[in-house]
């Protein structure tokens, strides 16, 4: 039975199409929200968007990053609260909406679209409060498929977090933006061996991998701040070239983080960490033991 539900949740997944929502969106209504501010219900956010971001924006005169957000399957962007909220709080722009079948990307370029427009709205609490040259995408399940199509289509995305994304290979290999690929060791609906290791394997992109050990498919309910941080950090390292980089390297701090497991990188300067540091001094001194083996034999 559990395969069955498994078959049945994956297929709806993999082969979900854009829903053709409508967008309008009220940009009136301004609530607190456990320390960022929100536009929108994420509860009912209907055909509209609904934005979080952080509380200093209405007061501050600089510009503020985007985060595109799209959601699994069927799931409502309030599954996600916390992870938005967490984001918002390291000062970006959360951009979400109600599409529950948004494989195709076309979704979180709506959300683009829709933020973009706020900010040459003189009317409009983002007016002029957006960088429009600093723009991340990040998604879960169907959503992760989703942030690697947006990428592949709209040229206005810099970087991307596909957690648990149910992107092919095919698909992953188009990239051409940085791409962190999160997944987890007990995830048995969208499976790392079918889905995200491959497309990793498959991205031509500067990218990186881990697995959170006995992270299922929903990890992100139990400890959202974990896949907060890293989605922060990997957008920084390369929308700002902050120096986050560093925490994605060999021996930097998420293949040191012992939550997590597996990391993997490529296609960027990655192997400065201890990490290579180590294995390289480890290949020499094997290599030296067995000489002197040998040698040793001899006599």
């Amino acid at each position: 039975m559990k395969k069955i539900i498994s078959i049945l949740l994956v297929s709806i997944i993999l082969f979900g199409t854009f829903s053709g929502l409508s967008f309008a969106a009220d940009s009136t209504k301004i609530i607190e929200k456990n320390g960022v501010y929100q536009i929108g219900d994420l509860a009912k956010p209907g055909d509209g968007f609904v934005v979080l971001f952080p509380n200093d924006l209405q007061t501050s005169n600089k510009t503020y990053p985007v985060a595109v957000w799209a959601n699994g399957t069927k799931c409502s962007p309030s599954l996600y609260t916390s992870l938005l909220i967490a984001v918002a709080k390291e000062g970006y722009i959360v951009v979400a909406c109600g599409d529950t079948m948004a494989k195709d990307g076309k979704s979180q370029s709506k959300e683009i679209d829709y933020i973009f427009a706020e900010n040459a709205n003189k009317n409009s609490v983002f007016y002029q409060k957006v960088d429009t040259s600093r723009v991340g995408a990040f998604g879960q399940s169907q959503g992760g498929a989703s942030c690697v199509n947006c990428a592949n289509s709209d040229s206005r995305v810099g970087a991307i977090v596909s957690i648990a994304g149910a992107s092919t290979a095919e698909e992953a290999s188009l990239l051409t933006v940085p791409t962190l690929f999160l997944t987890g060791t007990s995830d048995y609906i969208v499976l790392a061996s079918s889905w995200v290791e491959p497309s990793f394997e498959a991205c031509n992109a500067p990218c990186a991998y881990a697995s959170l050990k006995n992270g299922v498919h929903t990890s992100f309910l139990l400890c959202p701040q974990t896949y907060a941080d890293y989605t922060v950090k990997w957008f920084n390292a390369w929308l700002y070239e902050d120096g986050s980089k560093s925490a994605f390297k060999y021996g930097g701090e998420l293949d040191k983080d012992s939550n997590w497991t597996d990391f993997r990188a490529k296609n960027y300067n990655c192997n400065v960490g201890i990490h290579y540091v180590d294995a390289t001094f480890n290949f020499f001194v094997n290599m030296f033991s067995k000489i002197f083996s040998l040698f040793t034999m001899q006599f």
